[in-house]
């Protein structure tokens, strides 16, 4: 029924009902309306907010979509400027412990472009409103299938948005003077090497660690004059190309005199950390000729003892595959002076095993010596002649043993080789002697019997 006819119908029935009646129909229809009037306020006003929230949203995205791709102009600027600084040290392998700090803005860029493209994905897929059923309703949001977009637009786009703007007004300056701070550390605790054992630290090296030192005071000196300046105009101090030259100066001439000069001897598979490792099982064999072995069996070897800590020291410092020096343990750098002060503890830990190594082996030919010459076995006799013979080779040998072994010219690792042979030298003399002996005796024992059986 129409709405007119309605009214027309409503009017007529008017005329005929009781004032009762009539009341009840004006209530009833009142409530009728009244129920469809909400209805259709409530309805138009969810609509009204929801399609609100979907605009709100999308120009919050699409403003900070226009903010990261400026910023990303921005970026790139101060980028040019910085490689324009660095070029010169592109190719030195120096530079990739700071690059991480001159890389900030490339690699902010990239992650800005990547998200800016993720986020036009979100944009372009809810191109078109669809009632509840967008990034602007949070029930949409909160299920599982759209987490995604939710971690996007929640999480990552203010932490991005924020972390651009760090990078944006961070100063380079003083990132780049912090990194190089580090290794103005290291090379000052480097430099306390100057006072070391020129055994270790040869002359040359000094006047190194002494021409190193100057460059870190022209470094410096550098950077107080940009501070200066700085302050003096009331701006903030701008990295140039003259902090990163004299940074660059004093940071290869630091690793010039550590890795070409200090460690270079020790370091590698022809350094000498290699050679007493692979020269530990000859000196067991020989400890085993002269040692005792019940000591070396109760681990009381006072020749292989020695030994097994300088092993120990120069395993905790040195890399057992290719033997370079270990200067970063468990994410922490190690100083490079406790290095070489290790090494010096290693090489007096080897002396030790020299020493006992010297009274066990003179111990060792003295009495042999001294049983050949209480015997009077070389003198010449009508039952035996070995005065062709002479205890003279084995006891020149230990004495120009002793000598070496006495004799500091050279640090006990340098040693080594000259130390075993020496030693085998020594043993194979005196097993020669004893088996010539030995033969001698055996062809007039021989003789003997067949005289016997003869008569």
């Amino acid at each position: 029924m129409c709405p007119k006819n309605l009214i027309f119908y409503i009017k007529y029935k008017e005329t005929t009902m009781k004032n009762s009646t009539k009341k009840i129909v004006a209530l009833t229809m009142g409530i009728s309306a009244g129920i469809v009037g909400a209805v259709s306020a409530g309805t138009l006003i969810g609509y009204a907010v929801d399609h609100s929230n979907y605009k709100k949203e999308k120009l919050w995205i699409e403003n900070n979509i226009k903010y990261l791709k400026e910023s990303n102009q921005k970026l790139k600027e101060k980028d040019n400027k910085l490689k324009e600084i660095w070029k010169k040290y592109e190719n030195e392998a120096w530079l990739s412990s700071l690059w991480n700090e001159l890389s900030l803005c490339q690699t902010q860029i990239d992650s800005n472009e990547k998200l800016i493209k993720d986020l036009q994905g979100i944009i372009d897929q809810h191109s078109s409103y669809h009632l509840g059923h967008h990034f602007g309703n949070k029930s949409y949001m909160r299920t599982v299938k759209h987490s995604n977009e939710k971690k996007i637009i929640q999480n990552l786009l203010p932490e991005m948005v924020e972390r651009t703007k760090q990078v944006i007004n961070q100063s380079e300056y003083e990132n780049i003077k912090k990194s190089i701070q580090d290794f103005v550390v290291r090379s000052n605790d480097l430099l306390t090497l100057k006072t070391a054992d020129e055994k270790f630290v040869d002359a040359n090296s000094k006047s190194e660690l002494n021409s190193l030192e100057l460059k870190i005071k022209d470094y410096q000196n550098t950077l107080s004059k940009i501070e200066e300046e700085a302050l003096s105009s009331n701006t903030k101090p701008n990295i140039s190309t003259e902090m990163i030259n004299k940074a660059a100066d004093f940071i290869k001439s630091d690793f010039h005199v550590w890795n070409d000069k200090i460690i270079k001897k020790y370091v590698k598979k022809d350094g000498l950390i290699k050679k007493f490792m692979s020269n530990i099982d000859k000196i067991e064999e020989l400890s085993a000729k002269i040692e005792d072995a019940n000591t070396i069996a109760s681990n009381n070897s006072p020749i292989l003892n020695p030994i097994n800590a300088v092993k120990k020291i120069l395993l905790s410092r040195f890399d057992s595959n290719n033997y370079d020096v270990i200067l970063e343990n468990g994410g922490v750098l190690v100083n490079r002076s406790v290095i070489i002060k290790d090494i010096i503890k290693a090489c007096k830990t080897l002396e030790q095993s020299y020493g006992n190594t010297k009274e066990y082996i003179n111990r060792y030919v003295n009495t042999f010596v001294k049983t050949i010459e209480s015997t009077k076995l070389f003198n010449k006799s009508q039952i035996l002649d070995l005065s062709s013979k002479s205890l003279t080779p084995i006891v020149n040998a230990l004495n120009e043993f002793n000598s070496f072994i006495e004799s500091s010219n050279q640090i006990s690792f340098e040693k080594l080789d000259e130390f075993i042979n020496k030693i085998q030298f020594i043993l194979n003399a005196e097993n020669d002697l004893t088996t010539s002996i030995q033969y001698v005796i055996k062809e007039f024992l021989n003789a003997y019997i067949s005289n016997v059986d003869s008569i």
